[in-house]
């Protein structure tokens, strides 16, 4: 899992990482979108949901490019962070 650095983030990763035995890393970056997740699962389906007091939004695409795509700039990240991948 890769989450934006915040304070919640961060109890998140602690809390629940060894819980439910997942790897999370905490990266920094401009232009943080508080509320926005985006789920890749399945062979060929994304999650994208945005939870915020002024918009509530959730879809499911299913799409082999587009989980591929968004799969490999997952790895991306996870690989500069870890230096190997995560899937």
């Amino acid at each position: 899992m890769i989450l934006s650095d915040s304070k919640e983030s961060n109890e998140y990763k602690e809390l629940h990482s060894k819980k439910h035995l997942t790897e999370t890393i905490v990266v920094k970056y401009k232009n943080h979108q508080p509320g926005t997740e985006i789920n890749i699962y399945g062979k060929q389906k994304i999650a994208i949901a945005m939870r915020s007091m002024d918009e509530m939004m959730g879809i499911i695409i299913h799409s082999q490019k587009l989980h591929d795509t968004l799969l490999n700039i997952f790895n991306l990240i996870w690989e500069a962070k870890h230096g190997r991948k995560k899937r």
